[in-house]
């Protein structure tokens, strides 16, 4: 991620959690998050104490975590990847987009010792990866 993208996710993480901090709810608002360099910008907004105090992020190891969270009503919000988004909501939670706080600039793949003809093709040996432009 470039600077200039790091800040402005910066930003829009610190608006809005400034604008929840005006939410009539007393309750906290719980917020799933797990190590990944696109939701930095809200272990930053906590750790310089621009979270409003209704306002609890979550922390776990994994996005499955969130996920979980979520569907058991731990979690009022979560950092999820649009694929992640879509299972939650298709499992019955609805779901509301409120910030895109990363955009890939290459493609997720899996990689495969043999061909794949369907899925699942317990023939082939695989694995999940990342392409880049220069892999292209």
């Amino acid at each position: 991620m470039h600077r200039r993208e790091f800040l402005i996710n910066l930003c829009v993480a610190g608006g809005i959690f400034a604008g929840l901090g005006g939410c009539g709810s007393r309750e906290t608002i719980r917020i799933g998050v797990h190590p990944w360099i696109g939701y930095e910008s809200l272990y930053l907004a906590e750790e310089f104490g621009w979270l409003p105090e209704s306002v609890s992020l979550i922390k776990a190891g994994a996005a499955t975590d969130s996920v979980t969270g979520l569907l058991s009503g731990r979690l009022d919000m979560a950092g999820l990847t649009l694929d992640e988004a879509l299972r939650v909501h298709l499992m019955g939670t609805p779901l509301s987009i409120v910030a895109v706080m990363d955009v890939s600039a290459g493609a997720d793949v899996i990689y495969a010792k043999d061909m794949i003809n369907s899925l699942p093709d317990e023939k082939a040996i695989a694995s999940p990866g990342y392409l880049t432009r220069e892999d292209a």
